[in-house]
């Protein structure tokens, strides 16, 4: 049994696990790390965890999920690989983080978010690195999946959600997507500078740069946060008094936690793995072939990439009309309506011209509204089974949706190899966003039976 830990209260070294005795009931303003106030005049300091999430999100945004889709070509010609081959890399990259999600995810409840992140951005950095020093596809796969993918995984996917899952109950989803939107910006603002530097003096100095600027942006910032709000005598949304639940009553926050084995007891937690599955194969399929799509149906490299940006950018309003309307209508709706803009989307590159630019736009456009509500789905799990347990259960979800998309992006490549089309990998990621849809629609609260109402407090 693990045993509480202690912290001082300026955010100092954890040990043991993120359970202590029940906050005051009046909360403490106090000073942080750098001094600033734990509320600063009538901010809660809830919002600056989130803007810290964001310049992470930013950061590997723009030089990390939308900034490897420029990657893709180069890397092929440079390395001597066929589009199969670098989509297996890609796809060990999504395998990774199903397998090590249970223990990044139980790391995180256990040492806490921002120690964490620390470790993850740290680790990101040196793979990039290291990324630009390889020069065949066996140290190109290590390096990609065993540091560069475990250290985005475990310093921004799961400590950032975690801690603002910590954070906000209220206004969960909200904070979730404007944390996230900063991967949109960084797609926006970063991803095209990512493309021309890329084109022009090559993918390994691109590599070389982003491995250099990732901790150097981000590990400062994470002198800002705190584990939870308990930790400096606030409540979760910035109550004074526990709130009386009054939005969406449909699907009001949890007020007990379930541990892990209560949950894989529940038919919707299974249910709910499963549409992160179907949904994460349309999207691993599309993303990771964003460009090579789209010079498929007749774009250039470089308009390919600036397409990259359009995503970016078409998410943003997505994701923040999914998160209001998550907030105050419903949390399952909201993704089984955003995986219908993924169905559009394979619909567009189907039947739309040839050589036609705004193709392009289109596809860019349903893709995004596909993600919106992506941010909402993972709101959910804290939604249903409280946050004690959050970045656990979360990586149980990445474990078993991890195999329903492992094979999107090599298929996606193999059909694309020995045909020269696309055209018939695309059907089973119309099938994919489908099933999501289907299975969203209609997915029920748990019951609360058995879980704990112990209130949660840490660092």
């Amino acid at each position: 049994m693990l045993g509480p830990h202690r912290c001082d209260r300026a955010g100092g070294t954890l040990t043991g696990r993120m359970s202590t005795p029940p906050p005051p009931s009046t909360p403490q303003p106090g000073h942080g790390l750098l001094g600033l106030p734990h509320r600063l005049g009538r901010v809660f300091y809830g919002w600056w965890i989130v803007a810290v999430c964001f310049v992470g999100y930013f950061m590997i945004g723009g030089l990390y999920s939308h900034g490897l889709a420029v990657y893709f070509l180069p890397l092929t010609r440079d390395l001597g690989l066929s589009r199969g081959q670098l989509s297996f890399a890609f796809t060990m990259r999504a395998f990774e983080g199903g397998v090590d999600g249970p223990i990044v995810g139980y790391l995180v409840d256990r040492f806490g978010p921002r120690f964490m992140m620390r470790a993850g951005v740290t680790l990101a950095g040196l793979g990039f690195v290291l990324l630009a020093t390889t020069q065949e596809f066996v140290s190109f796969l290590l390096v990609f999946v065993g540091l560069l993918g475990v250290g985005v995984s475990a310093g921004i996917h799961h400590a950032c959600l975690a801690i603002m899952n910590q954070w906000f109950a209220r206004h969960r989803a909200m904070a979730m997507t404007i944390g996230f939107l900063g991967g949109e910006f960084g797609g926006a603002l970063l991803t095209p500078l990512v493309a021309l530097m890329v084109l022009n003096q090559g993918w390994r100095e691109a590599a070389l740069w982003s491995g250099l600027l990732i901790p150097a942006v981000i590990l400062p910032c994470t002198l800002l946060l705190h584990n939870n709000p308990e930790a400096i005598g606030l409540r979760r949304d910035g109550d004074a008094e526990p709130p009386v639940e009054a939005s969406r009553p449909k699907v009001a926050p949890a007020s007990h936690d379930f541990t892990v084995k209560q949950a894989l007891h529940t038919m919707p937690f299974w249910r709910m793995a499963i549409a992160v599955g179907v949904r994460l194969f349309g999207k691993s399929a599309l993303q990771i072939h964003f460009v090579p799509l789209l010079v498929w149906k007749g774009l250039g490299e470089q308009d390919a990439g600036v397409m990259v940006a359009v995503l970016a950018l078409g998410q943003v309003p997505a994701r923040l009309v999914g998160a209001w309307l998550g907030d105050r209508w419903s949390m399952t709706r909201v993704p089984a309506l955003a995986a219908l803009g993924g169905v559009g989307a394979v619909a567009v590159l189907l039947f739309g011209p040839q050589d036609s630019a705004w193709v392009g736009v289109l596809f860019a456009l349903l893709f995004a509204c596909g993600e919106g509500g992506n941010l909402v789905a993972w709101g959910l799990i804290g939604d249903y089974y409280g946050r004690r347990n959050y970045a656990t259960l979360r990586g149980m979800v990445n474990l078993i949706s991890s195999p329903l998309s492992l094979p999107a992006a090599t298929w996606m490549g193999w059909v694309f190899d020995n045909t020269g089309s696309y055209s018939g990998a695309l059907i089973p990621v119309a099938v994919g966003y489908t099933l999501s849809f289907l299975l969203y629609t209609g997915l029920k609260r748990p019951s609360p039976v058995g879980a704990s109402a112990e209130p949660v407090s840490g660092s």
